[in-house]
């Protein structure tokens, strides 16, 4: 809802004013008089841009950069007054919104069939109204060739009732601008009609370089008791800072936790030149559908917790699937990990899990032999920003610093509209 203005709502006037059957029209009543503020109105000073401010809980205690728990409070920032916490603003999604209007429609489609999203995302008004604005079938040929006719879909099909409801809801617009029937749409639906339902499906992100990651996933959001065979959009959006910035990682050892489908860790692989990479996770199941993705994108890995197997090419990184359970895992499992960079991505789901998350970057700060400290990189949606307030506070009680990573263009993934994401730094 509107936050409420502190005027009342006005009803329209009547244009004819009511007149008593005398004749004579009745004065309308006085005004009642104008209301002023009588307090001051307090002036806040202004976040970084990407930035919002929240009213803080007794949980909020932010601070930045790596401090002594013994040492008292931590120093805020100048900008932030203190009973407040930092979140993502919602500008970046706006922009993505922005640039989803002024893009080619058959490459907005491509990007969004591809990755399975939820057909009420897709820009069907706009697509209506260029058909009607003219007879030419090309746009719809276009749009069938870069999305259920896509090599990438022919290869690794995305689930069959997806297809079925795209294609029938293409035709339904097509038919709603009185178009001359395009019978490749109706022979391409007889083809999806035919096809078997299956609970997994394949999903495919195409990366500015021309390549693309391709993953198997569940078409339920959660499956097998856990939501770790679906890709999240933290996911996206950690791995889309990850390309505008490879250096983090260029020939490190990079370890993720709770892979997931491993849409990050492929992405981070593919482009920005990591020597090392370990997906991680506790569920069986989820590891055993993430070395299958790691297979479809050309990165063999051995057996669960096997030694990293050499990626494609000369340079190509090597890749491991360990599983790692955060709450009963050893000191000496982690030491043989020897991560420069710790990735986790939407793992601020469940208030639960937090002491856990923040007990393994705890271990993993201690195993580390040189002197050089791990950086880490935790990617997170704003569900309830209570939770978010608990993690920073949970990092600070365990003397972790952290740091907000500056909000960036979702231009690149489809993501859900109205989601507010965020990335924190982590010094450990």
């Amino acid at each position: 809802m509107r936050p409420h203005s502190g005027h009342a709502h006005r009803r329209p006037r009547d244009p004819t004013p009511a007149t008593p059957t005398d004749g004579h029209v009745t004065p309308p009543p006085p005004r009642p008089p104008r209301v002023t503020r009588s307090c001051p109105r307090l002036v806040r000073p202004r976040p970084p841009p990407g930035h919002a401010i929240l009213p803080a809980t007794r949980l909020a205690t932010p601070t930045f950069g790596p401090r002594d728990p013994a040492a008292g409070p931590p120093a805020r920032p100048l900008w932030a007054p203190p009973p407040s916490v930092l979140v993502p603003a919602r500008e970046p999604a706006r922009m993505a919104a922005a640039s989803r209007e002024s893009a080619p429609l058959g490459l907005v489609f491509e990007r969004l069939f591809l990755a399975g999203r939820r057909l009420p995302t897709f820009p069907w008004t706009r697509l209506e109204e260029k058909l009607k604005n003219s007879s030419n079938s090309t746009l719809l040929l276009d749009i069938l060739q870069k999305t259920v006719l896509h090599p990438l879909s022919v290869r690794h099909p995305p689930s069959a009732k997806y297809a079925r409801c795209f294609l029938a809801e293409l035709i339904r617009r097509h038919e709603s601008a009185h178009a001359e029937p395009l019978d490749e749409l109706y022979e391409a639906l007889a083809r999806v009609l035919t096809a078997e339902d299956s609970p997994q499906c394949h999903r495919s992100y195409l990366l500015p370089s021309g390549d693309s990651v391709t993953l198997c996933e569940s078409t339920a959001i959660v499956s097998q008791g856990t939501t770790g065979l679906v890709t999240w959009d933290a996911a996206l959006y950690l791995a889309e800072w990850a390309l505008g910035n490879p250096a983090v990682f260029r020939d490190r050892t990079i370890l993720e936790l709770g892979s997931g489908a491993g849409l990050t860790g492929l992405v981070v692989c593919k482009a920005c030149g990591p020597d090392v990479y370990v997906f991680s996770d506790c569920h069986g199941r989820v590891l055993q559908q993430l070395r299958r993705n790691l297979g479809l994108n050309g990165f063999p890995a051995g057996p669960v917790g096997s030694a990293p197997s050499p990626g494609p090419g000369p340079r190509g990184p090597r890749v491991a699937a360990v599983e790692l359970d955060w709450a009963r895992t050893t000191p000496g499992q982690l030491t043989a990990l020897r991560p420069d960079v710790i990735l986790a991505a939407d793992v601020l789901y469940d208030p639960e899990v937090i002491p856990c998350l923040v007990g393994v970057l705890r271990k993993l700060s201690a195993c580390r032999a040189d002197p050089s400290p791990p950086e880490g990189y935790v990617a997170y949606t704003v569900r309830d920003p209570r939770t978010c307030r608990l993690f920073q506070a949970e990092l600070d009680k365990a003397g972790i610093g952290w740091e907000t990573i500056p909000s960036h263009r979702q231009t690149l993934f489809p993501y859900e509209p109205h989601s507010r994401m965020g990335i924190l730094k982590l010094s450990l």
